[in-house]
């Protein structure tokens, strides 16, 4: 989950929470508030009733008003009990059993109130307050549905819902918005700093914000530079290393064979031992020198077939692969380039001696050369054990070997990559049925090129 996502998350919670609670704290004080209001009308209502029914008069015309007008529809509901509980006079819309008891009743001085289920209710949610007052010789009851008040508030509930969701959807869109902007300059830092090498000269560009990301810019540039001067450091350590021991090396070699055609027995085992090692030796140390050449930009390009130079390197090699049983196949397509012939087919070769290297007796390398838009691509793919994820990753380090295969130096790869890039492309490690190595160069304007095969 990125971060602009996770703090648009963060701010929907944090504002659904600060709205959910806004919203029952306003609720509570509305119902609160319209509880008050209608106890305070029910009371009144009551204490006009109650003086009707004290004067005998007031109460006989009242009953027969509400026997002819009052209708079932009325809100409002009275009833007047005597001591033994029976009726003796009510409003006509009174239901048959009469103003229900109630089970928590509250006590208000001389008045008691309870809220119970209004019995012409039909799905039993509709409520009603009663109010009761009683006399030496009867008891007064006062009844007023809650259908208004509950349906009001209903409403408010739905719209302050609907308020909740819409403001903390807008405060998400808010979040989203300023995170992204917030963000962007470090978004462009990343692709900066992807584009870097620790061969470029080119610094991550400051923000101009004039904030903690224009610090941070600077910080990375100068971890940047302390790391361009110490791969520096460490390569003219390298190139003068192998300088200093390349006629040395040469010097032993070469008295190592001469003493290795005169010597007889066990001495000559030990002298062609050591001659193979200063064999070795000697290739390391020409293809470190020849890695510092090709890291200094030394090239001639010019127009050229990338087949050209890749079908050269095949025909050399054709003898080491059959010497291994290994079939070598190539397919070439019309690939125009522009680089340094002689580059191109030392990267080839490196590519093709790596594939035999690590192809088993008995198995297969296709060659494959081909051009597609804008980009021309040499593909080696051969039907070894194939690399796994962490090879995939360090294959093109220096001196690092993907197996126990024999005469490898870990530096034809950082080679070819090498050359690679200084052609303005790029070479990659895939593993699907074995090894594939894919180097792409940019494709250069030629004209017609006639598709060539060949195996």
């Amino acid at each position: 989950m990125s971060f602009r996502l996770r703090i648009a998350l963060t701010v929907f919670v944090v504002v659904m929470g600060i709205a959910a609670l806004q919203a029952v704290t306003v609720l509570a004080r509305i119902r609160s508030s319209e509880a008050s209001e209608q106890r305070a009308n029910v009371r009144d209502e009551l204490r006009e009733v109650l003086q009707i029914v004290e004067d005998p008069i007031l109460f006989q015309e009242w009953i027969d008003l509400e026997t002819t007008h009052r209708t079932k529809w009325s809100e409002l509901f009275v009833e007047v009990r005597d001591r033994t509980g029976q009726r003796v006079a009510g409003s006509t819309n009174l239901p048959p059993a009469g103003i229900p008891d109630g089970d928590d009743v509250e006590e208000e001085k001389s008045f008691r109130y309870w809220t119970v289920t209004d019995p012409t209710s039909r799905s039993g949610h509709r409520r009603m307050l009663v109010a009761q007052h009683r006399l030496p010789d009867r008891d007064v009851r006062v009844a007023r549905t809650l259908k208004r008040s509950q349906k009001r508030f209903w409403i408010i509930r739905e719209r302050l819902a609907y308020g909740l969701f819409v403001i903390s959807l807008l405060g998400t869109i808010a979040a989203w918005i300023v995170t992204t902007r917030v963000l962007s300059p470090i978004r462009e830092m990343v692709r900066g700093a992807r584009a870097l090498s620790v061969d470029a000269t080119d610094n991550l560009a400051l923000p101009g914000t004039g904030d903690e990301l224009d610090e941070l810019a600077g910080v990375l540039n100068e971890f940047l530079a302390r790391a361009r001067a110490e791969v520096a450091r460490m390569r003219r350590l390298l190139d003068n290393t192998s300088h200093a021991l390349r006629s040395p090396l040469t010097v032993l070699h070469g008295a190592l064979e001469l003493r290795l055609s005169r010597a007889r027995g066990d001495e000559a085992e030990e002298l062609a031992s050591a001659v193979e090692s200063t064999a070795y030796l000697t290739r390391l140390v020409n293809r470190l020198l020849r890695l510092a050449a090709l890291e200094s930009g030394q090239s001639t390009p010019t127009r050229i077939d990338l087949g050209d130079p890749v079908q050269a390197v095949v025909e050399y090699l054709k003898v080491l692969a059959r010497d291994k049983t290994i079939e070598l196949k190539l397919v070439l397509e019309p690939a125009p380039v522009c680089g340094d012939a002689s580059q191109l087919r030392e990267a080839a070769a490196n590519l093709i001696e790596n594939a035999i290297r690590h192809t088993p007796s008995g198995g297969s390398i296709e060659v494959h050369v081909s051009s597609c838009d804008s980009m021309c691509r040499l593909e080696v793919q051969d039907s070894g054990p194939g690399l796994s994820e962490e090879q995939l990753e360090r294959v093109f380090e220096r001196f690092y070997t993907a197996s126990e295969a024999q005469g490898g130096t870990g530096l034809g790869l950082p080679i070819a990559r090498t050359i690679a890039r200084s052609h303005g492309g790029t070479l990659r490690a895939f593993s699907y049925h074995g090894a594939r190595f894919v180097l792409e160069l940019p494709r250069a304007d030629d004209p017609e090129h006639k598709a060539v095969s060949a195996g």
